[in-house]
């Protein structure tokens, strides 16, 4: 089973405060039903980087396309682990996701060669990628993400991502995780906005607080600074 979604994203560095303004007003939006149980999700990703570490250098050096892949769980759910592959050209992101089984996970993130392999076979379209570039697990970045959604053909999503924390053992992706790395605390939020036509009018003015400017900010590129 794979998915393809292609939209805008624009990324806020907000402070708690802003955070809970934005809250209240938005709270008579419908969140992700991943939301129901807790009020937020736990999202963990495993990223993948080739030996010349390009996914850094392109990010750092502004390249208007580049690509990253990466293996994916929700509260670090049993039933399945998702293998994406993200794409960035300017402000537009193109997601593919593929679903795999936590035990096929387990082979090919242990397996270099099983893992290009079906890099190579899943994300033919990426060939220019993965055909000339040879990927290792990198890092594994964790946070607890809160979502609001409305439910058009938009695609509109607003995401708090929250308590950001990475660590360089990738082997620990399917497993407890102890010891990480803290790139955000609680006074600093990330604040996505994803949408694939347009932000409606009320949802502008609900996101009217926010006075931050609008930052390239990477999950993956800040987890592997020195």
């Amino acid at each position: 089973m794979s998915r393809n979604i292609l939209r805008h994203e624009y990324k806020f560095l907000i402070n708690a405060f802003e955070y809970e303004v934005l809250k209240s007003r938005l709270r008579f939006l419908p969140k992700d039903l991943y939301c129901e149980r807790k009020g937020y999700y736990t999202v963990r990703s495993l990223y993948l980087e080739d030996l010349l570490g390009s996914s850094k250098f392109e990010k750092d050096s502004g390249v208007h396309i580049r690509n990253k892949f990466r293996f994916r769980t929700y509260d670090n759910s049993n039933d399945f682990v998702l293998l994406e592959s993200k794409s960035k050209i300017g402000d537009l992101t193109q997601k593919k996701s593929i679903k795999i089984t936590k035990e096929k996970a387990a082979i090919l993130i242990n397996n270099y060669d099983k893992l290009n392999f079906t890099l190579k076979n899943f994300f033919y379209n990426l060939k220019h990628e993965t055909f000339r570039k040879q990927f290792l697990p990198k890092v594994i970045i964790q946070y607890k993400r809160e979502a609001y959604v409305t439910n058009d053909k938009n695609n509109l999503r607003i995401n708090f991502d929250k308590l950001i924390t990475s660590t360089s053992d990738t082997s620990l992706f399917l497993k407890n995780i102890t010891n990480k790395k803290q790139i955000t605390n609680s006074q600093n939020i990330v604040l996505e906005i994803k949408f694939k036509n347009y932000i409606p009018d009320h949802i502008k003015f609900l996101l009217s607080p926010v006075e931050s400017c609008r930052i390239s900010f990477s999950k993956y590129a800040n987890s592997i600074q020195n």
